[in-house]
């Protein structure tokens, strides 16, 4: 069994479809989406993970990497231009797989919802995470993948709580500045 690594890159405005590994096959960029993800309103996920599998089309589970001691990984939304990638992952067998399965640990493995609040996630073993419109295997494809996970945006107006009230704060200057300068002409 190959050894996989993932790790977490920032590419906004880079499309999958026009990646290629170092052997000239191009790579596949997976959508990933979770049911329960949109029912918590996940933006991103820390989580450590035990291991890492694909669902077949007929419910098959095939384990495509342990990670002996875990390891911690992010997963952030599509609206932040980050990504997995994955290096080296065990090459499938043929065929259409549709859900990619993480195994986690539950201890340091948190989720941010839209909002910004944090939550524990000690009582989930694992997260089904389903590939937009499936992937198939035919053994002629790059051993690595791009996966994108199709989590919600933060909520706008948070930020303005910090920095955004910063960046503002020399605008409302100058508005409070300029109608002080009216009220003093009697205007």
């Amino acid at each position: 069994m190959k050894n996989l690594s993932l790790t977490s890159l920032m590419s906004p405005g880079t499309l999958g479809a026009y990646q290629w590994d170092s052997n000239g096959r191009t790579i596949k960029e997976l959508i990933l989406t979770s049911t329960y993800a949109k029912e918590h309103s996940i933006t991103s996920m820390h989580l450590n993970l035990l291991e890492f599998s694909a669902i077949n089309e007929p419910g098959d589970e095939i384990t495509v990497h342990d990670f002996p001691g875990q390891k911690a990984v992010d997963f952030t939304s599509l609206s932040c231009g980050s990504f997995l990638r994955s290096r080296n992952i065990v090459k499938l067998e043929q065929g259409k797989y549709k859900t990619l399965r993480f195994y986690i640990a539950g201890e340091d493995s948190y989720f941010t919802t839209c909002k910004r609040e944090q939550r524990d996630m000690s009582d989930v073993n694992f997260l089904d995470f389903e590939v937009d419109g499936g992937f198939y295997i035919t053994g002629e494809e790059s051993p690595e993948f791009i996966l994108r996970f199709d989590f919600p945006p933060y909520e706008p107006g948070r930020v303005s709580k910090g920095l955004g009230k910063a960046v503002l704060f020399p605008f409302r200057l100058g508005w409070q500045l300029s109608q002080k300068l009216q009220q003093s002409f009697g205007t």
